[in-house]
């Protein structure tokens, strides 16, 4: 009585861990690991009672108190859970089955005296354990059986385990007689097959999952060609409204300056700089109204690339609109890989504070400047992932510059700015050891980006000012500013 428990007790507790991996259960709290260990004595116990009389209830008492137990502590289906419960209690079985045979070639090769069936028991348990261990190492197994939630791919791994528990009923004691071959084979060809069966529906699994994301995904192109479909109809109907105004007002103010000219010509025009002034109003108030369309064409026609990370799409987007609100052209460009750079830089959360910070600067930069440009990008330079945020805005104070990361300082203290976005990007710099380089440009015609914000990932952590007004800034009060000039 004391073998058949232990056998049972184990291969039931085997038969738990394999029912939470094979639905790769993860709200497994101690309280349920107790009640598990505590329902597989009880179990174990009922059945070595039992086969103590009766030598084939083993398997039969264990399925229906197992089912009735995973299934109420783990809320799954009903069908679902008795599905598992066959096959986790099938697994169980047959792999004991296998350990106990290769136990004996063991045994009998050492020529340990394996009469005592305790210790073979004992050693095939352990077998057991190593192979279930090593069966959810393979990356291919680790996720266990998620096809089991369809009902229809799961007939032939019932079926399977279904014979490997019948052909364990049939077995006797653990005995190896000769009358015992024919289900012991049928075991192990029903565990190649289980295993094969697996491993196929694996396959299956993820070629479906693989075409239900490629229709997503082309669903997703579907709907952003629409949309670029829809934009572009619309700019078509500014552009035709704007050639049919042109059509009309064209050939207007060309038959006013002929007649400007003509009048001036034939002495007959009474005030001609007054005249000439108002057809040079007109003309000013045609071209102000043309730009003013063209301009909001190309602010809205700026397509923004898209990531595979969903917060910096969103970030994006949010500037972009902000942009367009305030007249800003703002530009993106990204290469590289993000989601390597967002798991082993740095984090999402870091990043999308660095570049909100970054922009909204630029943006409270180039508020009150005629040429409103903004152009972020990110990708790898020299190995090295960096950071770069262009503008056309108003350069940096001094003081702000020898400030920078030391102390809270503003560079818009008008717009409710505190200073804090500042002390926030170095601190994000100062963790991830990142350097930071602005650079200015002096050479710089209309429509052309004034400085440059370069977040380097270089493990150095230095801040480096290349600038023109090299003479305006004293090195001496900064001691780890390194300071270049620019032309």
């Amino acid at each position: 009585m004391l073998v058949a428990f232990i056998k049972y007790f184990f291969i039931i507790l085997f038969s738990f861990y394999l029912y939470i991996k094979l639905l790769n259960l993860q709200n497994i709290t101690k309280l349920k690991i107790l009640i598990y260990f505590l329902f597989s004595i009880g179990l174990a116990w009922l059945i070595s009672f039992y086969r103590s009389s009766k030598t084939h209830v083993g398997i039969p008492i264990m399925i229906i108190p197992f089912f009735i137990a995973v299934t109420l502590l783990n809320k799954v289906n009903m069908q679902l859970s008795l599905t598992t419960t066959i096959i986790s209690c099938g697994i169980s079985n047959a792999l004991f089955t296998i350990a106990v045979i290769i136990g004996s070639i063991i045994f009998y090769l050492l020529k340990i005296d394996s009469s005592t069936s305790l210790y073979l028991i004992i050693f095939a348990i352990f077998i057991e354990y190593l192979l279930i261990h090593q069966l959810f190492k393979f990356k291919r197994l680790k996720k266990g059986m998620p096809f089991l939630v369809d009902k229809s791919k799961n007939n032939i791994g019932i079926i399977i385990s279904v014979a490997i528990l019948c052909s364990n009923t049939l077995l006797n004691n653990d005995s190896l007689d000769l009358i015992y071959i024919i289900p012991t084979v049928l075991i192990i060809l029903c565990t190649i097959f289980i295993f094969v069966w697996w491993d196929n529906h694996l396959t299956k699994t993820y070629m479906e999952r693989l075409r239900k994301s490629e229709i997503i995904e082309l669903r997703s192109i579907l709907h952003e060609k629409e949309e670029q479909i829809r934009k572009l109809e619309y700019q078509n109907e500014i552009y035709a409204k704007m050639i049919h105004k042109d059509n009309k007002l064209i050939p207007i103010m060309e038959m006013s300056v002929n007649n400007y000219i003509q009048s001036c010509i034939d002495k007959d025009c009474d005030n001609p700089s007054e005249r000439g002034a108002s057809i040079l109003r007109d003309l000013k108030s045609y071209s102000q109204e043309r730009y003013g369309v063209l301009n909001e064409y190309k602010l809205h026609s700026q397509h923004l690339p898209t990531t595979s990370i969903s917060s910096l799409n969103s970030l994006f987007t949010y500037f972009s609109k902000k942009s367009d609100t305030c007249k800003i052209s703002f530009n993106i460009s990204i290469s590289g890989n993000l989601n390597y750079f967002v798991q082993h830089i740095i984090t999402e959360s870091a990043i999308n504070t660095l570049l909100s910070d970054l922009i909204e600067n630029s943006i409270f930069a180039v508020k009150n400047v005629t040429s409103k440009k903004i152009f972020v990008s990110i990708g790898i330079i020299e190995n090295y992932y960096i950071i770069n945020v262009f503008d056309s805005g108003i350069l940096f104070e001094t003081d702000v510059l020898i400030s920078l990361g030391l102390k809270k300082i503003t560079t818009h203290p008008m717009n409710g700015g505190s200073g804090i976005g500042l002390m926030t990007i170095f601190e994000i710099l100062k963790k991830y050891k990142a350097s930071i380089l602005i650079e200015e440009f002096s050479s710089h015609i209309d429509n052309s980006y004034t400085k440059k914000i370069s977040i380097r990932f270089d493990q150095k952590n230095q801040y480096i000012l290349k600038t023109y007004r090299f003479k305006q800034i004293n090195p001496i009060e900064r001691s780890d500013m390194i300071i270049l000039q620019n032309s």
